[in-house]
């Protein structure tokens, strides 16, 4: 979804795609990560008292991958109408067992190597939960959903290619079915990485992954058209790569479409055999039963089904 905010005109600033409510300035003060953790709990905004540092996830939902990268004049890669005064530099990101988080708003890349007792990161302290976990389904097709974004994935990933043949890939992907595949932008691709794993960084329970390198964005690196995002498969660091094969080897690739998946069943009393038909059903074709079991059909959420039902021939139709 297109970067959506509220400004409730008390300091406060929801992200209304994830929910997550946000310190609309920061104090523009830098900290250490246990005294940023402080700074957020004793923090009464907005008639609220729970604040609390961000997450990785959520932080990385506010950059604005549209913002240019200037090196002599860094902008802080973020809408400053709701975010206003914000620091073009590190912000704090809650810790795993692993290592200490930021997200840079100077560039958009994200390290997970910080030394905790660093202390010169600034925090934009957070409060609500948003939808960070994964809900994985496998629709035994050779696709995965994840029901918390309502995104899509290829169970099993591509070997690697160049950008430009990466996109090509998942258009001209039919797996599963679906002919609406594309590469993930990089929002939606940090989202596939799991946070509570690494070396790989992704539930490999549910996913075929390549256990090294990167995987690409559709992104392009604004100001730099040479360059595409992508995320390391082991550490899930966010990073710029060459979109060609010079000073880059061909990364990853992971497919995904946009809605979640529901399924439709029906059950006729009688005996019997027939086919529905109708706009909506998948590509056209009739949901077929018989004795009263209907062939279970896949649908994207929000699909609307109209059926049309006729007798068979010779039958007598009395009603309903």
């Amino acid at each position: 979804n297109a970067m959506s905010f509220t400004d409730h005109g008390d300091g406060t600033v929801t992200d209304n795609n994830t929910g997550v409510m946000w310190q609309k300035e920061d104090d523009n003060q830098v900290y250490g990560f246990s005294q940023a953790q402080n700074a957020c709990s004793i923090l009464e905004l907005g008639g609220h008292d729970d604040w609390r540092v961000p997450t990785k996830k959520e932080l990385l939902g506010l950059v604005d991958y549209s913002v240019a990268y200037d090196e002599s004049n860094p902008l802080p890669q973020i809408n400053p109408t709701f975010f206003p005064n914000t620091n073009a530099a590190n912000y704090w990101a809650s810790r795993d067992s692993v290592s200490a988080q930021a997200v840079d708003f100077a560039t958009g890349l994200y390290t997970r190597a910080l030394d905790p007792s660093t202390a010169d990161v600034y925090v934009r302290c957070a409060r609500g939960s948003s939808a960070a976990e994964q809900v994985l389904v496998d629709n035994s097709d050779g696709t995965v959903t994840d029901s918390a974004t309502g995104l899509m994935w290829h169970k099993a990933a591509s070997g690697q290619k160049t950008w430009a043949d990466s996109l090509s890939y998942c258009e001209g992907s039919d797996v599963g079915g679906y002919e609406d595949w594309r590469l993930p932008n990089i929002k939606e691709l940090e989202a596939w990485f799991d946070d509570a794993r690494s070396s790989p960084a992704i539930n490999a329970a549910y996913f075929q992954t390549a256990l090294t390198d990167a995987y690409w964005a559709s992104t392009s690196r604004a100001g730099r058209p040479d360059e595409a995002w992508g995320i390391d498969v082991s550490s899930g660091a966010v990073s710029s790569y060459f979109k060609g094969l010079t000073g880059n080897l061909p990364h990853n690739v992971q497919c995904v479409r946009g809605g979640a998946v529901s399924f439709l069943s029906m059950s006729f009393p009688g005996t019997g055999a027939g086919a529905v038909t109708g706009n909506g059903v998948r590509y056209g074709l009739p949901v077929s039963f018989s004795a009263n079991t209907a062939l279970i059909e896949k649908f994207d959420i929000g699909t609307v089904v109209n059926l049309q039902a006729s007798p068979a021939e010779f039958s007598l139709f009395t009603g309903w």
